[in-house]
């Protein structure tokens, strides 16, 4: 079974891009065309993140950079701040805002990096699983907390150690940082971006989640009263 995701950005009457992402319902992996033939920014060693695990014997494409080309090359030299009416359809809906480029841009990545099989972006399937278009970085906290606690859930379940101080949590965002780091310095070398908003408002999150852990349990303890009793 497969899950599909379309993005459809109108410019105005004469041009509209369309993207249509097909993932593996299961396991949430990005079906790439294999007729696409990866270009040479999207090799493992190009600008490879320093704390990578992948050999490039047996990877030879940086997995975030090979699913992320089609969306470059038609959108890398657009000016982000330009306004475009984006439409995401999924399944069971259909949403439709007017917005930035950069802003529809950042949630595309969002989507497909950690569907594209970054080992360090695999913890944020879950999310891409059931994917939140344009997401503010306080929904975003919500839904990653979430899906953390769900997961410890699960390995207590199976017998493993869990965590739910969210200790790994704040880990696992340290790492997407520095693949959103490395990722910008890739593009930027590529000379395929011509700016790296994009990049930016999606490292905001990376960045914002950890720093509001604790606020938001304050914040939202009131909704949670019925657990609380």
């Amino acid at each position: 079974m497969t899950l599909e995701i379309t993005y459809k950005l109108t410019f105005d009457i004469h041009r509209q891009e369309v993207f249509n992402f097909v993932f593996d319902e299961k396991s949430m992996t990005l079906q790439t065309n294999a007729d696409t033939t990866p270009e040479p920014w999207t090799a493992l060693e190009f600008q490879k993140c320093r704390h990578c695990p992948l050999d490039a014997n047996k990877n030879s494409q940086c997995p975030a950079a090979v699913a992320l080309q089609s969306p470059i090359d038609r959108l890398g030299s657009e000016i982000s701040y330009k306004e475009i009416d984006l439409e995401v359809i999924t399944s069971e809906r259909k949403i439709k805002k007017r917005s930035d480029l950069s802003s529809a841009f950042a949630s595309m990545m969002g989507l497909l990096i950690p569907a594209s099989g970054c080992p360090y972006a695999e913890p944020f399937k879950p999310m891409a699983r059931f994917h939140l278009p344009l997401a503010s970085s306080e929904e975003t906290a919500f839904r990653s907390i979430s899906a953390y606690l769900f997961g410890q859930y699960l390995r207590r379940k199976q017998g493993l150690t869990e965590d739910f101080n969210l200790q790994g949590l704040t880990s696992i965002y340290a790492d997407i940082e520095q693949v959103n780091a490395q990722l910008a310095v890739r593009l930027v070398k590529s000379g395929k971006l011509r700016e790296l908003n994009s990049l930016v408002k999606l490292d905001t999150h990376a960045k914002i989640v950890p720093m509001v852990i604790d606020e938001l349990g304050s914040e939202f303890e009131e909704l949670f009263e019925s657990y609380l009793r």
